[in-house]
């Protein structure tokens, strides 16, 4: 096996692990992290979450642990948030180097994830494969694009299934193009289609492999996203269909590290909405006892890249705002004052105070929201002044 290059960036060896900070920053102190990252190590699932979708050392952080994890831990699975039938083509790339990496991303990825990190980190997914025998997969766990994944489902020797299989993908392509004009497309349109589709993959599932299973899931989720209110007047849970997917690749020698937002993430819902509420985290603490690791990120405040589009989409774009200061009573505000640090959550107690959970649109005071630090993260890794993405479109 021939040694992984290293950026000057990230500095592994079997028990130290620097975290890498932009130079004005302080480091977070190696003490702090070693524990934290050899616990980790023992979990089958850890969720990286970040405060923002737009700040730059969130993602290197999460990159970097990611890197640790994989070379040191044995994990072999990353999986975004992102949809997934789009991660079949990203993980092509990483496993042949075949394609070009800026168009696979821009076509591929979500406005959020278009940057300079994101890419970094796929980079070197690719040289580690090209360069170890046991293989990183990416995935996905959303289904904001699910024809990618329906077009996966091969031609069957059955005609009349065949048949199904062309009016799903259909309907999957009218389901894409209502989400990418979310604002005007027709809601009685939206809710028929939505509905038909759903009836329609209940008929052909029980027709396919279960090969197939996964990229069923993953379509069925989308459908039901619409049909359970409509028929039901219930809302369908993204989170709980995002931690479904994370429950269905974990194949007994599967080790997984999700990058997600921390709302998703947290092992309780963070808003009042069940439909995207937050709180994978608690679906995949109920599928993965004791062996569920939740980190959350957080800082005072900096800059961040944002988008002005309502419904984020792969053609969504991205620029730089300022990310105004934590206010008092806030969890960021208390740990400013001993500047860049780990947290370990399970030490600290029962305190309600406001944590910032700003997604890819600019950053109101609405995003703070008053939470038990505890009841949310296993760890927090804090960095005081942070920075917006490399933004790559």
């Amino acid at each position: 096996m021939m040694p992984l290059p290293m950026k000057p960036l990230i500095i592994l060896s079997l028990l130290v692990f620097h975290l890498h900070l932009k130079p004005s920053a302080q480091s977070i102190p190696i003490a702090h992290l070693n524990t934290a990252l050899q616990k980790m190590g023992n979990y089958k699932v850890v969720g990286l979450g970040e405060g923002t979708h737009g700040t730059s050392e969130f993602q290197t952080v999460r990159s970097d642990i990611a890197r640790y994890l994989v070379t040191k831990k044995g994990f072999n699975i990353i999986c975004l948030e992102n949809s997934y039938g789009w991660c079949v083509a990203l993980n092509k790339y990483i496993q042949t180097g075949e394609g070009n990496i800026d168009t696979l991303m821009k076509e591929n990825l979500l406005g959020m994830w278009q940057n300079q990190e994101t890419k970094d980190l796929l980079e070197w997914l690719k040289t580690y494969n090209q360069t170890h025998k046991r293989k990183v997969q990416l995935t996905g766990m959303d289904y904001s694009c699910i024809l990618p994944a329906a077009e996966l489902i091969p031609r069957l020797q059955d005609p009349h299934t065949n048949e199904m299989i062309t009016a799903l993908k259909t309907r999957c392509e009218e389901l894409d193009n209502a989400y990418a004009h979310m604002d005007t497309y027709p809601r009685k349109d939206l809710f028929e289609n939505g509905v038909k589709g759903y009836e329609l993959i209940q008929q052909i599932k029980p027709l396919l492999p279960d090969s197939l299973a996964l990229i069923i899931y993953n379509i069925e989720s989308a459908f039901n996203s619409i049909y359970k209110p409509v028929k039901t007047q219930q809302e369908a849970s993204r989170d709980e269909q995002m931690a479904g997917m994370v429950k269905r690749m974990a194949t007994p020698n599967a080790k997984i590290i999700i990058l997600a937002h921390q709302a998703h993430l947290a092992r309780k819902s963070i808003f009042d909405d069940d439909s995207n509420g937050g709180g994978s985290g608690s679906y995949l603490t109920q599928y993965f006892p004791q062996q569920y690791f939740a980190l959350g990120t957080g800082t005072s405040g900096g800059t961040i890249s944002v988008t002005k589009d309502r419904f984020i989409l792969h053609t969504s774009r991205f620029s730089p705002c300022p990310l105004p200061a934590a206010p008092d009573s806030s969890w960021e505000q208390g740990f400013a004052a001993n500047g860049n640090r780990f947290i370990d959550c399970t030490k600290i107690g029962n305190q309600s105070l406001k944590l910032r959970f700003t997604g890819y649109g600019p950053p109101s005071a609405d995003d703070f929201v008053r939470v038990n630090l505890h009841d949310l993260f296993d760890g927090f890794i804090f960095i005081k002044t942070t920075h917006a993405t490399h933004i790559r479109q």
